[in-house]
């Protein structure tokens, strides 16, 4: 055990950070061969590989926007510069096509967002309490069976 006033080794502070829950030692190990993947294009363009890329770079865009403090403060932290500058990464062209390409169809080609949302509801679902959840639909019953009749109404406006 560490007492508080130890400093802590560096093996120790390696082995035990974590970047947005992934130890500092296996993002590593994944950010090296795709960081180079990417340098070198031997990576190819499957999902994957994809992934891999956004992954990566969301990770270490996410973590130098927390460590910012203007940016943290004033831009909206690491949230925005991991949608930012991987943006900025290709209207400079510092990406290469074929990746950008494939991230591309990977979002608008097979519908990744639309899997994402409906996954992101169906969880928000089944998260709810299951008192609440018995309650709500009685209570929306009214406004959802007279909707039949008044949607006419709307559609004329």
């Amino acid at each position: 055990m560490v007492d508080v006033g130890e400093e802590k080794s560096l093996s120790y502070r390696f082995f035990h950070y974590e970047l947005s829950g992934v130890p500092v030692y296996l993002f590593i190990g994944l950010a090296v061969p795709v960081i180079l993947g990417i340098y070198t294009q031997s990576l190819t363009k499957d999902m994957l590989s994809t992934l891999a890329i956004l992954f990566v770079l969301g990770m270490i865009f996410m973590e130098v926007g927390k460590r910012l403090p203007i940016w943290n403060n004033w831009f909206g932290g690491g949230s925005m510069m991991a949608i930012m500058f991987p943006s900025f990464m290709v209207f400079m062209k510092w990406l290469p096509q074929k990746y950008v390409e494939s991230i591309t169809t990977f979002y608008d080609g097979i519908g990744f967002l639309q899997l994402y949302v409906g996954l992101l509801m169906v969880g928000g679902l089944l998260s709810v309490d299951k008192d609440t959840s018995c309650l709500k639909p009685w209570r929306a019953a009214a406004p959802y069976s007279s909707e039949p009749f008044f949607a006419p109404a709307y559609l004329e406006l």
